[in-house]
């Protein structure tokens, strides 16, 4: 069986798109947190404050020393950075900076485990927002570096565009 030039031409397009697709749809490889009560931090650490314009910041702390540096994926206008804290000046200062009834604490774990950061968070009255936690944070991985994604969830995110559509704040 013959195939022709045009046929040959088809195959080969369609595979490549199949290959792109595959590709295209490779997920993100995302690094876990969990929930703790308190931090058990030693050593020097740099303090990363990420603030969202309304809805207050996240601290995130990063453990000196270890294989990793944090960077944040944003405008410089919306982080600043302090390094070589002691872990209770960083706690200190994070408890300032998230001035709210609540906040929740969660580790940052590399892949093996261990952990390489910490992650203070607010947590709002759920009547406000329709839920106490407003910020969708992702680390992602890449060599040395931690890059870290802040942003609001969609339904928060959603609700505040339609205030600012009725021209409320």
């Amino acid at each position: 069986m013959q195939y022709s030039f045009a046929k040959r031409n088809a195959i080969g397009a369609i595979l490549i798109m199949l290959i792109l697709l595959s590709m295209s749809c490779a997920s993100i490889k995302y690094l876990k947190t969990e929930t703790v009560k308190e931090a058990n931090i030693s050593g020097t650490v740099t303090l990363y404050f990420y603030e969202e314009f309304y809805y207050g910041g996240v601290a995130i702390i990063d453990v000196e020393g270890d294989d990793y540096t944090f960077e944040i994926l944003a405008s410089q206008y919306n982080y600043s950075v302090k390094n070589n804290l002691t872990a209770d000046q960083a706690m200190d200062e994070a408890a300032k900076f998230i001035a709210t009834w609540n906040k929740q604490m969660k580790i940052i774990l590399d892949d093996s485990g261990t952990i390489i950061g910490y992650e203070i968070r607010p947590l709002f009255q759920i009547s406000r927002h329709g839920t106490s936690d407003i910020f969708d944070i992702k680390y992602i991985p890449s060599g040395d570096k931690i890059r870290v994604a802040v942003d609001l969830k969609s339904n928060v995110k959603k609700n505040y565009e339609y205030d600012l559509y009725r021209g409320g704040s």
